[in-house]
Order: C-alpha cells, then sequence, then structure tokens
C-alpha cells in the first residue's frame, strides 16, 4: 500500500465528526484541502476503501458489497459515538454516503457532495487523460497531475483495468440506487459540480436541484479531480456555511 493513500483521521474526543469518502479508484488524500476547514473542536476520518489503496488486484476483487458494508459497520460505530455526524464525499464517495442514508443506516447533520455522478456523460477525453497519466510521470497539465494524485491503485498499465469488472459494476448500482433516492434526502445538502467536470454530467445538478434540500454550486476553471484554487476556496466556504452551527 502507498503510504500516501492510507486512511487518516483526528479523533479528540469531541461530540462531531465528518466521514469524508473518495471516489472508485480513489484517495483519502484528496480531502486534505477540506479538512483544513474543519474547525478544531470537530473530528475527521478521511476512510479507505475496501480494494483501494493496494494492488490492482485488490480493486478487481471488490464491489458494491464490499464497500457500503465496510461504511455500515463505520457508521454503526460512529453513531455510538457522536452526537452529529456530517458526510463528504467525491465520485462514488458521494453515492456510498446516500446509500447509507436512504437505507437508514445513518442520519447525517448534513452532507457534501463533491463530483456526485449521478448521471455521467461518455468522452474520450477522461480516458485519454488516464492514459496520459500513467504514461507520463513528469506531466506539467494540472488536470493530469490530479489524476495521478487521486489515484490509489498500483498499475503501469491502464489495460488492467479492463479486467475490473465487478467494482464497475458496483459504481453503476450505486448510481442507480442513488438516482431513486437523491429526492428523498431530507438533510442539508451542498451538490459542488465543476464547470468542466470530464465525468460526471450537468444532468446530475439539474436531478439534484429538484430536491428543496439540495443546494447545487458550480465552481470554476475544474474538471474531475483538479479544482482551481478558487474553487477550492468556494468548496471550502460551502463546507464551513454546512457546519456552520458546530
Amino acid at each position: 500500500m502507498h503510504t500516501d493513500h492510507r486512511a487518516y483521521s483526528r479523533i479528540s474526543g469531541g461530540d462531531a465528526i465528518v466521514i469524508c469518502v473518495h471516489g472508485i479508484q480513489g484517495s483519502p488524500e484528496q480531502f486534505r484541502d477540506l479538512v483544513s476547514a474543519i474547525p478544531e473542536c470537530m473530528d475527521y476520518m478521511c476512510v479507505l476503501l475496501p480494494g483501494h489503496g493496494g494492488a490492482i488486484g485488490d480493486f478487481r476483487r471488490s464491489g458494491v458489497r464490499d464497500w457500503t458494508a465496510y461504511f455500515a459497520a463505520l457508521c454503526d460505530d460512529l453513531r455510538g459515538r457522536y452526537a452529529k455526524i456530517y458526510f463528504a464525499g467525491h465520485s462514488m464517495g458521494c453515492l456510498i454516503g446516500i446509500d447509507a442514508a436512504a437505507r437508514g443506516a445513518i442520519d447525517f447533520e448534513g452532507m457534501l457532495l463533491i463530483a456526485c455522478p449521478l448521471k455521467i456523460w461518455p468522452n474520450f477525453k477522461y480516458p485519454a487523460m488516464g492514459i496520459k497519466a500513467l504514461k507520463d510521470r513528469n506531466s506539467t497539465d494540472v488536470h493530469v497531475r490530479a489524476i495521478q494524485a487521486a489515484c490509489s491503485l498500483e498499475m503501469r498499465n491502464p489495460v488492467g483495468l479492463l479486467t475490473c469488472v465487478k467494482p464497475y459494476i458496483g459504481l453503476f448500482v450505486l448510481m442507480a440506487r442513488a438516482n431513486r433516492h437523491i429526492g428523498n434526502l431530507n438533510t442539508n445538502v451542498c451538490m459542488i459540480q465543476s464547470d468542466g467536470d470530464e465525468i460526471v454530467s450537468m444532468r446530475s445538478v439539474r436531478i439534484a436541484a429538484a430536491n428543496r434540500n439540495i443546494k447545487t454550486v458550480i465552481v470554476p476553471d475544474s474538471g474531475h479531480f483538479y479544482y482551481s484554487p478558487e474553487a477550492k476556496a468556494i468548496i471550502r466556504n460551502e463546507f464551513r456555511a454546512l457546519i456552520a452551527e458546530i
């Protein structure tokens, strides 16, 4: 396992916590900027999902049952320790949070959903960038470098991903569930969408906006993994507003 992709947390014995969940192939490292906005009186936990942070063979064997069971067990533990539990997710991590809330596994005080893939749009841009991320370790493209930093899988050849049927089926299962349940979320939710997301369609924002509990925010000059300094500042401020009563 890459040390840089290990789970990390701050547990100080407070009565509120934020759970941060990354997306498919992702990493807890994606939340470093966000957790800098969490007040000292509040705990946080940035998890590493099963099948991530190691060899592609481990990823290949993981799937929706592994991820949701892991998260449900975590929620069971935290419910007995914290009065208030907040959620922050990126990409598939958002779907895992929505699924847990819909099944009654946990009642979140608030949810921050970043690049939530209710709908994705087929294109060649992201696959091309993904291949470049593997082949060009010295790339100066900020979007490519962000993909490299976010990917927690050990792999040298993108062809290996073609054998990872189970996790990608799991992703689409979670997308279908989230589309059924997004309208029923009854907590305060902020959904962040990049203006240049290479994967998530703007239709995701339109679907979510039908729920009056969901505030949608479009951030500038950003993609699915790369967020501009202005976008990061907006995300931090929206998150601070979400947890303002702490």
